[in-house]
């Protein structure tokens, strides 16, 4: 399980991810559960769903679209924004951000070599 405090990051970073980004973006995996299950879980429970370390969306794509169309479409530009103007950085086909876990505050790649793994974690 996540700590509640990589959920609460996650979930502020996903307000900002989302609120940033160009629509049609789809909210899938963890974060889409929460918001569609978390009103009658709380309700039922009393407390919240688990919500998610992850963030991940989905974008559509047509089949015959061009080069052209993909540069320009709504995810090229969507991880332009996520590279370059939020400071994600790509990891294989995910892009990740780097956090201290007790202080919550975003760590550079330097900072990342002198903080114990067990100190540090990332969203993607």
């Amino acid at each position: 399980m996540y700590e509640p405090h990589e959920i609460e990051i996650s979930y502020r970073y996903l307000r900002t991810v989302v609120s940033r980004l160009e629509e049609p973006i789809c909210l899938i995996g963890g974060w889409a559960v929460y918001h569609h299950v978390n009103k009658n879980f709380k309700k039922t429970t009393g407390r919240n769903y688990i919500g998610s370390r992850d963030i991940d969306l989905g974008f559509h794509f047509e089949k015959g679209w061009s080069e052209k169309d993909m540069r320009e479409s709504t995810f090229a530009k969507s991880l332009r924004i996520i590279e370059e103007e939020l400071g994600f950085v790509p990891v294989g086909f995910r892009y990740l951000k780097e956090f201290h876990l007790e202080t919550e505050k975003e760590l550079s790649a330097d900072e990342m070599k002198e903080t114990l793994q067990h100190f540090s974690g990332g969203i993607i």
